[in-house]
């Protein structure tokens, strides 16, 4: 076998339409093939693969999916304010945009919350509202999709995460102050 049946064989994974990963995983195990079969004397000559480029692999890792102001925007007047749709732990003082301040308090009106406990969940899934239990991180990534989807957001991947950036990259860009940015990602992050 020599380098030019390695790359007429890469040429023809690629042609399968197969992903970069999973090219660069079959010729890795053909090196490592090769590899023992030198070391074992079985063949003779160099390692064909060695030297053949690996495709390029795309990957979302480390890339957090952001919404832009626009999109942010819309997602916030997504739900329906008639409607009740709309972390545990230490109590913590986050800045709050009015707009937010405002929907919030109409929240607690439209449900009738009651803050009897102070370590009352503040938002409470609408079914099964009588057990006490906020709503899961499930039911968070659920009712963003749904408004979503309603404001014709289509950002694969967005979450909690997501949103995170956005009020972060939102806030920077409309001249929020780094260190108080920081600050409340940080307790975002770790509630």
């Amino acid at each position: 076998m020599t380098r030019a049946h390695v790359l007429a064989w890469r040429a023809q994974l690629e042609q399968r339409g197969l992903a970069g990963a999973t090219i660069r995983r079959k010729l890795a195990a053909l090196a490592s093939l090769f590899d023992h079969l030198l070391e074992n004397n079985a063949v003779a000559g160099g390692n064909p693969v060695h030297g053949v480029k690996r495709p390029r692999i795309e990957t979302s890792e480390g890339k957090t999916p952001a919404l832009g102001d626009h999109q942010a925007k819309v997602l916030l007047n997504a739900p329906d304010p008639e409607t009740l749709k709309g972390k545990r732990g230490k109590l913590r003082y986050l800045p709050l945009h009015p707009v937010a301040a405002e929907r919030i308090h109409g929240y607690l009106e439209m449900s009738r919350h009651q803050l009897v406990e102070a370590k009352a969940p503040l938002f409470v899934p609408l079914r099964g509202r009588s057990t006490g239990a906020g709503i899961s991180a499930n039911g968070i990534y659920t009712v963003v999709g749904h408004y979503a989807k309603v404001a014709g957001i289509e950002v694969a991947g967005l979450g909690v995460h997501g949103l995170r950036a956005t009020a972060a990259t939102n806030a920077l860009e409309n001249d929020a102050d780094i260190a108080k940015v920081q600050g409340v990602a940080w307790a975002c992050q770790y509630q």
